[in-house]
C-alpha cells in the first residue's frame, strides 16, 4: 500500500477525550471538509447526516451507516423519510411509522442517485444480535 497521510476527526454530542462535541449533521452541512471515509452512527436513523454528506462532499467517499431499529408503538416518522414520501403534515400511526423507518433504508440510500451520485457498492454487515441495528457500507462516486 502506498504511503498516505490519514486524518481522523471524531464528532459526537457527548463530550469525550479525542473528539469534538458537535452534532455531525451540523459539521457535514458546512463546505470545506474532504473526508473520503465517513462513519455515521446517530443512535437512531442517520438520514439527516447522510443527506448532508451527499450535499457537501467534494469528492467520492465511502459511508458507514448504522441504522437503529425503532420498536412498534414508540416511533414517529423520521423527518427525512417523511419529506421523501411527500407526506407534508400527515402523521401516520406509530406502528406504521416504525415499519417505514425500519424498511425505508434502501430508498434513503438510493436518494444518492437522485442527488448526482453513482452508488458503486452497498454491503450489509450481519449483526451479532438480531433486532438491535443494521450496518451498511456504501461506496459513492460523483457522477
Amino acid at each position: 500500500m502506498a504511503d498516505r497521510d490519514y486524518e481522523y476527526v471524531g464528532l459526537d454530542m457527548k463530550p469525550e477525550r479525542g473528539r469534538l462535541k458537535i452534532d455531525s449533521r451540523r459539521f457535514l452541512n458546512n463546505p470545506g471538509w474532504s473526508f473520503d471515509i465517513i462513519d455515521i452512527d446517530t443512535y437512531g436513523l442517520p438520514w439527516a447526516h447522510y443527506l448532508a454528506a451527499l450535499k457537501r462532499s467534494p469528492k467520492s467517499f465511502t459511508v458507514f451507516l448504522t441504522v437503529g431499529c425503532y420498536t412498534i408503538g414508540g416511533s414517529k416518522l423520521n423527518f427525512e423519510v417523511k419529506r421523501i414520501l411527500k407526506l407534508g403534515s400527515v402523521e401516520p400511526p406509530a406502528a406504521i411509522c416504525a415499519d417505514l423507518n425500519k424498511s425505508f433504508t434502501i430508498e434513503m440510500i438510493s436518494e444518492a442517485s437522485r442527488r448526482g451520485w453513482n452508488i458503486i457498492e452497498i454491503k450489509e454487515a450481519v449483526p451479532f444480535k438480531k433486532g438491535t441495528a443494521r450496518y451498511f457500507g456504501v461506496r459513492l462516486e460523483k457522477c
